[in-house]
């Protein structure tokens, strides 16, 4: 029998022997002994009642912590790996080594262990890919809901710094590199990139909401991107409510400035 239970049955015990004294003197000993049975009846319908609602409010919502999920994750082959992180082994692992030297994340030397640069990368990668809340990964990567908003908002920031090395349009042999791989997979000849757009899903905007409600009822801006033939990056162009054309968001894209500027 829990704590809990026996609790309750000590409190409607005592309750019930109190209710018996006070009406053995008030009432003839047949009547004393009705109402003792009555009450017995009435309090065990009510421990029914209770039992459960204190329980829930007791013992809360447990949580089902994943221990040592970094073990699981090195157990991936390197297409699990790329099929759970959308990233593959290689690069992931340069790029944990070029957090840990950043300087991003804080050299604690006091309370709990830090977080791993390795540790911080896979988790904001995971919230990327699987866009699951904070409390659930909590769960999975067993750190407090706290350090995985701190995690992913220092990567992300990090992340962000690298853009501009990363995403760049083709300049000089890069140019010919670019037509060539069109040339060479889809036999299209003097292209250097393959340019679409996106929806990326927001909140409900406090202004102009109807501006962002798409075809799907759900809010969104659009992300314009240019990829070359390996699917690499070159440019991107984001921000634009969903209910521009895509032609539109070209126009009013760096892109276009860009390219009615330098033709060649």
């Amino acid at each position: 029998m829990s704590p809990i239970r026996e609790f309750l049955i000590d409190v409607n015990s005592s309750s019930s022997s109190s209710s018996g004294s006070t009406n053995s003197s008030s009432s003839s000993s047949s009547s004393s002994s009705s109402a003792e049975n009555s009450s017995d009846s009435d309090d065990e319908h009510n421990l029914n009642i209770l039992f459960p609602i204190l329980q829930i409010l007791l013992d809360g919502r447990k949580r089902h912590r994943i221990e040592n999920y970094i073990e699981v994750v090195h157990s991936w082959t390197d297409a699990e790996f790329k099929e759970h992180l959308r990233l593959q082994y290689v690069i992931a692992v340069t790029l944990v080594d070029e957090l840990a030297n950043s300087g991003v994340l804080p050299e604690q030397t006091f309370g709990r262990p830090k977080i791993s640069a390795e540790w911080s990368f896979y988790i904001t990668l995971w919230f990327l890919v699987n866009t699951e809340p904070y409390c659930t990964l909590s769960d999975r990567f067993d750190v407090s809901i706290s350090s995985i908003f701190r995690v992913i908002r220092r990567v992300m920031a990090w992340i962000l710094t690298k853009l501009d090395n990363i995403i760049k349009w083709p300049e000089g042999p890069a140019i010919i590199q670019a037509s060539q791989g069109f040339e060479n997979k889809r036999e299209i000849r003097n292209c250097i990139g393959a340019i679409d757009c996106t929806h990326i899903i927001i909140q409900q905007p406090k202004e102009n909401a109807a501006d962002y409600c798409n075809r799907k009822k759900c809010f969104s801006i659009i992300l314009q991107a240019v990829v070359t033939s390996n699917m690499s990056f070159t440019n991107i162009y984001c921000g634009e409510p969903r209910s521009l054309h895509d032609a539109r968001v070209l126009r009013r894209s760096s892109l276009h400035q860009e390219s009615q500027n330098n033709k060649e």
